[in-house]
């Protein structure tokens, strides 16, 4: 994402219960998506907030 004549943001999304995520060096809970049952499957979803 980058706003008009704004910096780009760069993120990183996980998903809740994966093991990996205890051996990122970067993982933060609060980047966890929200997953949901959906009739094909799964879905996930996030909510980006961003100050400018």
């Amino acid at each position: 994402m980058q706003p008009s004549g704004g910096r780009m943001l760069t993120t990183q999304l996980y998903f809740p219960g994966e093991p990996r995520n205890a051996s990122d060096g970067i993982y933060r809970k609060e980047c966890e998506v929200t997953m949901g049952d959906a009739a094909d499957g799964k879905n996930a979803a996030f909510t980006f907030v961003l100050d400018i």
